[in-house]
């Protein structure tokens, strides 16, 4: 009834020689294309990939739209077999042998900026190009901020779905939730997923003071979600106790050392960790990290997932949120080779509020959930995990 009304309207206004703006108003207008797998005229659709530098995050991200693109039938071969470790190109090397009648993961279609300053301008320069060539790339999965904020630009117009980044709107990759702003660009929003996170962890351990270790620059900041930290801070009156630590740029060692050192500084002067996403957050420095806030019984929850609760992490969202945000991508993906506009495809999908933890680290720390939370608890961990 209503789209009948603002049918009507508008030829009201054609007629009349006023015309309608175009805009967010068509957000979602190209949802009904078919996911159907399909080939461009019997030739199939060729897919290329940017990633800032590698993350375990972005290979599980990848994993999941493809898993994705396998269950809607886009990609025929099963199972994956994925290298244990944060490197996103094996998985990229298998999708180039992978059994697809639809899809082409081009061989040198691959870019990792490795978290350099100097290689991410070389990359942008030379994609850029590449795709402003037109006719070698049909799709590219922008994976990550530095991917996204790269690619989501007027210098061409080669579809771009940008996946895994914290808040795009912050972080100026998209000019909102409903608009990418650009017709060639799409990246997956759930604006209230950081709120819901801490949110979950203040309903679980009931902190006053929360500790955050995150870069003092926008892209650290989309990367900690902090304005969605700072709301939730306002509403529920706790204390954000903040440590700054250097950038994806510094050296690893250096982003290491900076982390372990504001985790000291929080866990003496916080009674609650948010273990953000960052470069210094790794496999490497995670035990240390958790040795550290367990030694003050801090109760810790992280931003990244189960994997982080797994290795010892106290709670987190549960892994369903990579299922479904990875199906919700691929549809994406399949709905723009078959014809959608990027920008035309509602870019909001909101990820199933479930909690992941760790039993070992709650009986260590003393922290026994509170009666009605545990409903929401869909993953227990008995055992702390070795990194890889």
């Amino acid at each position: 009834m209503l789209t009948s009304v603002r049918f009507i309207a508008a030829l009201l206004l054609f007629a009349s020689g006023v015309m309608l703006p175009a805009g967010p108003a068509d957000a979602g207008a190209d949802d009904y294309f078919p996911v159907t797998p399909s080939t461009d005229g019997g030739r199939r659709w060729r897919i290329a990939y940017y990633q800032g530098g590698d993350y375990v995050d972005y290979k599980d991200s990848l994993l999941a739209v493809v898993k994705g693109l396998v269950k809607i039938g886009w990609i025929e071969t099963e199972p994956l077999r994925v290298a244990e470790g944060e490197a996103t190109e094996p998985l990229w090397r298998w999708l180039t042998a992978a059994s697809s009648k639809h899809l082409e993961f081009i061989g040198d279609g691959f870019y990792n900026a490795e978290w350099d300053d100097g290689r991410r301008s070389e990359i942008r320069t030379a994609l850029e190009r590449r795709l402003g060539a037109g006719g070698d790339i049909d799709l590219v999965i922008a994976m990550g901020t530095w991917a996204g904020k790269d690619l989501a630009t007027d210098a061409h117009s080669t579809p771009t779905i940008v996946v895994s980044t914290s808040d795009a709107v912050s972080a100026q990759i998209i000019n909102s939730v409903d608009d990418s702003g650009r017709d060639h660009v799409h990246a997956h929003v759930d604006p209230l997923r950081y709120v819901r996170q801490i949110r979950l962890f203040h309903d679980f351990a009931a902190f006053e003071r929360l500790g955050v270790a995150y870069e003092e620059t926008l892209e650290g900041r989309s990367y900690a979600a902090m304005e969605q930290v700072e709301q939730v801070a306002a509403e529920r009156g706790f204390e954000i106790v903040r440590c700054h630590t250097p950038g994806d740029a510094a050296r690893q060692t250096e982003a290491d050392t900076q982390v372990l050192a504001c985790v000291k500084y929080l866990a003496a002067n916080a009674d609650a960790l948010y273990v953000t996403i960052q470069k210094g957050v790794n496999p490497a420095t995670l035990p240390l990290l958790l040795e550290t806030a367990a030694a003050h019984n801090v109760r810790s929850f992280s931003q990244h997932g189960t994997d982080e609760v797994k290795l010892g992490v106290l709670l987190s969202m549960s892994s369903q949120s990579f299922t479904s945000v990875g199906l919700f991508q691929a549809e994406v993906i399949a709905k723009v080779l078959n014809g959608a506009t990027p920008r035309r495809l509602d870019q909001i999908h909101e990820e199933p509020s479930k909690v992941a933890l760790n039993m070992d680290t709650a009986r260590d720390i003393g922290f026994v959930p509170p009666v009605y939370a545990i409903a929401v608890i869909d993953e227990i961990f008995g055992v702390i995990a070795t990194p890889y």
